[in-house]
């Protein structure tokens, strides 16, 4: 399946909750039902308790793009496409408006709405250690003798979106 920031992900069979977890994580809405009451506590304090796993989460996975992008360059030679909020090189057009945001707070809006804030900007501390593997990439590029179309990256406000994660 697929979907992007802002879309609402319906999950029938919650459980714990993974996948609203996997939702919070990525920006997206997301409606979970179960038939277990029970289970409606522990999906709770497991949303509500993880902002700094998925925040670790959105750094690993910008961290393997990068490292990722960068072998394909070695292997086929530089990408068409450069991510506008990071300056990374991407594979497809799409890819280049993907921003991964922080999650800035999480709070329980009553006993089945989690309430979640997101960064409006790329991540101040994953920019700056990013440049590094991006002089990697460039340097990969340049090698094979062609120029990387590479832009630097760009920052955004910090404004906040306020996005809800449903439990019932």
């Amino acid at each position: 399946m697929f979907s992007i920031q802002g879309d609402v992900i319906l999950d029938p069979f919650v459980g714990t909750g993974t996948t609203l977890r996997a939702a919070l994580a990525c920006g997206r809405n997301a409606i979970g039902v179960d038939i277990d009451p029970s289970l409606t506590p522990v999906a709770m304090e497991t949303l509500v308790s993880m902002r700094r796993s998925a925040n670790t989460y959105s750094r690993d996975r910008l961290s393997r793009h990068i490292e990722f992008a960068t072998r394909r360059a070695v292997d086929s030679g530089p990408r068409k496409y450069c991510n506008v909020n990071y300056g990374f090189p991407v594979m497809t057009r799409q890819e280049t408006d993907i921003l991964l945001p922080d999650v800035t707070s999480i709070a329980r809006s009553n006993a089945e709405v989690v309430s979640v804030e997101y960064a409006d900007s790329p991540q101040i501390d994953f920019d700056s250690a990013s440049m590094h593997k991006m002089s990697a990439y460039r340097a990969s590029t340049q090698t094979m003798g062609q120029r990387s179309k590479l832009s630097s990256s760009g920052t955004g406000t910090d404004s906040q979106d306020n996005l809800q994660l449903y439990k019932s």
